[in-house]
């Protein structure tokens, strides 16, 4: 039967989250709710209120309020995140404060978001966390309440007086209680535990013997017994049979369907039966190319699915193929990996497979361009130059590393259309469109394969753009998630809505162990598969540190030296990675403390350090790696001062600039390069910044086609001279150690401050490290507008670098240096 209201949701095995519309008391409820298994009523031990809930819509990220049992107090209902008797004052970038006048006796509480019951926090600031206990002495205390969302502390002055100071005066003082209380959520607590076999039947709440409402498994399922801990999942292909496994403890019943081809009928149908919590399958015979599909029969549906494991998927991501992986490898594939260094020994270039190499001025073979394969043809030049474009760019430019946007099966609605992939729909899958046969996924391995393979012969290290915090579609038919086990891989609410954390409609729940160890076995896979040497998270602060730190030590443990880092923010949900939660777990996280000093705002007109702007000292911070600001190495921090997300840097400079000479343009955009490279850290450079790249001031052109994204190498060749100084500037931070420091002690050693300044910083380096050449060396980074003149240390100073690029001639300079306006500049001492 359709049911009117959401479903309830079994959230253990013995209890059972039921939201009302309307407000009502636990008592009342006694008598008038029963639990049913395949029509058979169950005993109910007690309900409880829960709190209230009316809907996450138009969620405020600004309305934090202290929920517990202090609400009644001062006018509001107890558990109640909806009400604003204790809403809490926003006093800092994400620090909120309340100080309250509380009465004598003991209290629980905790915080939430958004007047959003499923956005609450507790001991630790931890999601769901425990309920702080408060004990008010005789008399009455004034107390303040500090939720601060950056350092991931929820702390007050009763329990925490050494942190949090006590107020000299309340805020809010006690009102009368109110006479009526009541809630609309409630946990239902079963007489004892539901069984693995109980998940898979007929559950329902019925209310007043007029409202049936199902019982969908939930959180329940995050129990040890009721998950799944092989990595066999998907299938299992021998030249003899195939094997498949899926889980689906939800399911009555799981069906197994062959296909010759990605659109005709089914060839054969197979029952599957269940074992160890998972729907298993054995087909005779050898299936290498053949498609299949699942249909699951769970909540009295029956859902059609793609295989969430699956390797290989057609182009509208509703069937997935058996591939036998051996074949579609290229001769060597693996044999030519770069060795792992230490991440402050990369440099990063961020492309798209399409934008770099879609537009004629590429060279790349026109069957090529836009393609995987295009991504590795040598030998191509801009037409009727010299000036090499591709790959031979990539290998002049000297990075070692390269950020490819995402190349997982993204959203199939948009395969006619440019996307740049940030909707993945099948995780294991790569993308069709850049395959030369877009209609054949054995193709996409293949050239998949061959461009890993390029790129690791011309010693360049591959990076894959992930994003596991959420996928597209969002829910029903088009999502294999949901059909496979509706509701369990995403963040839900006590209604059972999507909580978009991300901003695309739905959010991974990455503290449900199955789906944690899912995105764990998806990243070994590419790493093991695909030799890929890095993963960058989409907003990695979506996560849990525990779930980070366990994708890091599975990687370790598959291939020590992978890269791992990620963006710590979200989509608008609250943030669980911040930067600094970072720390010691061998993880980075991009600078944007670093990019919005040197660049100003992303996409305004306002101007930082490079434009002669000023923030000198944020800029200092990033220059030492942000050891004394959220970092404890310099190998957690990845430095840039733009990306693929916002204005270009070039249309940044643009935007500030207006009429400003082109060459002064490029000087700042130099300015902002050399920062980057030189700063101790990981550098990421924007694709393309060192040819002059423009959008044409476009700030999201996620969909804006090839107009607006592609590299336009004939540009680039008027940009000769930025390109210039770049490839030098990297090619003497990859051979100077005094430039890729890490720890926090040795940076403080090796590297201090001479002059410091709103337009002029001058750093000293001394060269002790293994390897390096140099016995000293200053770094001289210039925004003013105007020639300026830097005191040297005592003795004679070679130039290394100068606005131009390398200095390769022996030039030699004492006392003092002329430095050039919006410039950096690298003196050194053998």
């Amino acid at each position: 039967m359709p049911d009117a209201l959401p479903p309830a949701f079994l959230d253990a095995p013995n209890k059972i989250t039921l939201w009302l519309p309307a407000i009502t008391r636990a008592a009342n409820l006694v008598e008038r709710v029963k639990f049913h298994i395949d029509g058979v009523e169950q005993e109910i031990a007690a309900i409880y209120e829960k709190g209230l809930y009316f809907g996450s819509d138009d969620l405020d990220r600004t309305k934090v309020v202290v929920v517990g049992t202090l609400q009644h107090l001062y006018g509001g209902r107890d558990w109640s995140p909806n009400d604003d008797s204790l809403r809490m004052l926003q006093v800092g970038e994400n620090l909120f404060e309340i100080s309250i006048q509380a009465p004598a006796g003991e209290y629980e509480y905790k915080i939430a978001v958004g007047g959003h019951w499923g956005l609450n926090y507790g001991e630790g600031l931890r999601p769901n966390g425990s309920n702080i206990h408060l004990k008010v002495p005789e008399g009455g205390a004034l107390v303040r309440i500090r939720a601060d969302f950056s350092r991931l502390r929820l702390m007050d002055s009763l329990n925490n007086p050494h942190c949090v100071h006590p107020p000299t005066s309340a805020m809010i003082s006690p009102h009368e209680p109110l006479e009526n209380g009541g809630a609309n959520v409630f946990e239902i607590q079963l007489a004892g535990p539901l069984s693995l076999e109980d998940l898979c039947k007929e559950l329902f709440v019925e209310i007043n013997q007029e409202e049936t409402r199902r019982v969908v498994i939930r959180r329940a399922m995050d129990h040890e017994g009721f998950w799944y801990q092989g990595d066999d999942l998907g299938f299992t292909y021998t030249p003899e049979r195939t094997v498949f496994k899926s889980w689906s403890p939800v399911s009555r019943s799981a069906t197994l369907r062959l296909y010759d081809d990605a659109n005709g009928p089914a060839k054969q149908i197979v029952d599957m039966r269940l074992k160890a919590n998972v729907w298993v399958a054995e087909v005779i015979g050898d299936l290498d190319g053949t498609y299949y599909d699942f249909v699951f029969e769970s909540y009295g549906e029956k859902r059609t699915a793609a295989d969430i494991h699956g390797r290989a998927a057609s182009e509208d991501a509703s069937r997935s193929m058996i591939v036998d992986l051996a074949k579609l490898t290229p001769a060597g594939f693996g044999t030519n990996r770069p060795v792992a260094v230490p991440p402050q020994d990369l440099v990063i270039y961020e492309v798209h497979v399409r934008d770099f190499t879609i537009d004629p001025s590429s060279g790349v073979e026109k069957n090529w361009r836009g393609k995987y394969l295009g991504m590795v043809q040598s030998g191509t030049t801009v037409p009727g130059t010299d000036i090499p474009t591709g790959l031979d760019h990539l290998r002049k430019l000297g990075v070692n590393a390269l950020q490819i946007l995402p190349v997982q099966m993204f959203n199939p609605s948009h395969r006619d259309d440019y996307n740049w992939g940030y909707e993945t729909t099948l995780f294991n899958c790569p993308e069709l469109r850049y395959a030369t046969n877009p209609s054949d996924p054995r193709v996409a391995i293949t050239e998949l394969k061959k461009m890993i393979q390029g790129l690791h012969e011309a010693g360049i290290r591959v990076i894959l753009d992930v994003v596991y915090n959420h996928t597209v579609p969002v829910s029903g038919e088009g999502s294999a998630f949901w059909q496979t086990v509706p509701y369990f891989f995403f963040r839900t609410d006590d209604r059972g809505a999507q909580m978009d954390e991300s901003g695309v409609g739905n959010s991974f729940d990455d503290e449900r162990p199955f789906v944690r160890k899912y995105i764990r076995d998806s990243v070994v896979h590419w790493t093991r598969d695909y030799c890929v040497d890095g993963y960058r998270f989409d907003l990695l602060g979506m996560f849990s540190p525990e779930s980070v730190a366990d994708w890091r030590s599975a990687l370790d443990n598959e291939r020590p030296g992978v890269v791992v880092y990620g963006e710590p923010w979200t989509g608008g949900g609250p943030i669980r990675l911040w930067k600094g939660a970072q720390r010691d777990m061998g993880v980075g996280v991009f600078n944007d403390h670093f990019r919005n000093a040197v660049r100003g705002d992303v996409d305004g007109y306002d101007a930082g350090f490079a434009f002669g702007a000023g923030y000198a000292d944020r800029v200092l911070a990033g220059l030492y790696g942000s050891i004394d600001d959220f970092a404890s190495t310099a190998s957690e921090v990845v430095n840039y001062a733009s990306c693929h997300d916002n204005l270009t840097m070039w249309d940044k400079v643009y935007r500030v600039m207006g009429d400003a000479p082109e060459e002064m343009k490029g000087d700042v955009v130099k300015l902002a390069a050399g920062l980057t490279l030189f700063a101790q850290g990981i550098p990421f450079l924007e694709g393309g910044i060192e040819i002059g790249r423009t959008k044409h001031g476009h700030p999201n052109s996620y969909n804006a086609g090839d107009s607006f994204n592609r590299f336009d190498w004939e540009r680039g060749s008027h940009y000769q001279h930025v390109n210039a100084f770049i490839r030098d500037a990297i090619a003497l931070r990859l051979q100077h150690p005094m430039f890729r420091l890490n720890s926090a002690d040795e940076i403080r050693a090796v590297q201090s401050v001479l002059v410091h300044d709103a337009h002029l910083i001058v750093l000293h380096l001394l060269g002790d490290q293994p390897g390096e050449l140099w016995s000293e060396a200053l770094v001289v980074f210039h925004a003013g507008s105007e020639m300026s003149r830097v005191q040297l240390p005592p003795g004679d100073w070679h130039f290394a670098l100068n606005g131009t690029g390398q200095v390769r001639e022996y030039t030699t300079v004492n006392r003092t240096c002329k430095v050039h306006p919006r410039s950096a500049m690298i003196l050194y001492r053998s």
